[in-house]
């Protein structure tokens, strides 16, 4: 039940597209909103950066929906910065605090994913995309966005996970 309770949490922290979106977007809205609400749910070694970076890899709409989100907000008291990545810009990967994998190159998603082990880089990977490799995955089960949490993932990247977080996923890896 606590998982249901974090879950409608997340959920109606959400913004909701507005009519005049585009009706193919909901779901880079959904994911934008969740990437932008687990920065909520996640704690990072050391002193946070000056920008929080969220970095979208394979998935130009998301970007484009969580710039309009994060859009004078902030992640734990700090102001966001949304970066497009590409094969080009792999090894920037490496100055984000969260970095999502959409299943577009995978070579260059393998790339990024090498350029960021044993760093504080929250991985978050579409799995029904083709995506994988991320300390949160999202997935789509009975046509609602569901997460799966690799608390080993977390901790070889010294990120701790809420219990909140762990407790919505509707699969733990240990």
């Amino acid at each position: 039940m606590a998982g249901a309770t974090v879950s409608l949490a997340l959920a109606a922290a959400l913004p909701l597209a507005s009519a005049s979106a585009d009706p193919a977007a909901p779901d880079a809205q959904v994911k934008a909103g969740y990437l932008y609400k687990l920065a909520a749910f996640v704690r990072w070694p050391g002193p946070g950066p000056e920008l929080f970076r969220i970095c979208v890899s394979g998935r130009a709409d998301i970007a484009a929906a969580l710039t309009g989100l994060a859009h004078d907000r902030l992640a734990g008291g700090h102001r966001i910065a949304v970066a497009q990545l590409d094969r080009l810009r792999a090894q920037d990967a490496a100055h984000c605090q969260i970095l999502f994998l959409g299943g577009g190159d995978g070579a260059a998603e393998g790339e990024m994913l090498d350029a960021v082990v044993g760093m504080p880089v929250l991985t978050v990977a579409d799995r029904d995309a083709g995506a994988s490799g991320g300390v949160i995955e999202f997935f789509d089960r009975d046509g609602k966005l569901r997460l799966a949490v690799d608390r080993a993932a977390a901790s070889a990247h010294r990120l701790e996970l809420s219990s909140k977080l762990v407790d919505a996923a509707v699969q733990v890896k240990p």
